[in-house]
């Protein structure tokens, strides 16, 4: 845009298919054998507006916005001969999508040639849906819909003794995102949803170049 702003914008795909064949009890024994078909795709994009301001360029900031979709499938059969006799054979059809949407703003800003400070914050929110399909053994005909938002940030003091020696305190947050029972023997299990995981973090260090 002019010569202390930038546009960045940075867009990827991804695709695969795959097939394998997996013996799940490494024994002589035919105790369990699974096909599995599997694809996947997704497609993600972000833009990033990055700056300079106040006198001397004393602050770096970035401002932005990204999107993930994906899709996959879990096909293929699983043999339970072993114990045909209450878990009989089934095939697998499950469906997963995620789509995620977040906003971020980042900034460094220089007090003196020696200290500065770094601070960001950013917004997720995150929609999955998963249907669950191993007929004849166990249907659910209601997908699984979860997800959540997070806002997380970030904020670090830096000193720089030399040109090659700097130390830093910092604490940050993150989070891991909502999960799901890949393998329920029941209606109820499937339904249950693994919530996320929210943590603050807190370092101390020294870098050289």
């Amino acid at each position: 845009f002019t010569d202390k702003t930038r546009l960045d914008v940075i867009a990827g795909y991804r695709d695969y298919q795959i097939d394998w064949l997996g013996d799940g009890d490494n024994m002589p024994f035919d105790l369990n054998h699974t096909y599995n078909l599997q694809g996947h795709d997704q497609t993600s994009i972000e833009a990033r507006l990055t700056g300079m301001a106040f006198e001397g360029d004393r602050l770096a900031w970035t401002a932005g916005a990204y999107y993930y979709d994906d899709s996959s499938h879990l096909g293929g059969y699983v043999t339970l001969p072993a114990f045909a006799a209450i878990l009989p054979n089934f095939n697998q059809n499950d469906r997963f999508t995620t789509e995620s949407l977040s906003g971020f703003l980042h900034g460094d800003f220089n007090f003196t040639e020696a200290f500065s400070m770094t601070a960001g914050i950013r917004y997720t929110d995150e929609t999955k849906v998963y249907q669950f399909d191993h007929s004849p053994y166990l249907l659910v005909t209601t997908p699984l819909k979860y997800g959540s938002s997070h806002t997380d940030w970030k904020i670090s003091g830096n000193f720089r003794f030399t040109d090659s020696v700097m130390v830093y305190a910092q604490a940050a947050t993150g989070f891991r995102s909502d999960g799901s029972q890949p393998r329920p023997f029941t209606i109820g299990q499937q339904k249950e949803v693994v919530p996320a995981e929210e943590l603050i973090s807190y370092e101390i260090g020294a870098k050289t170049d």
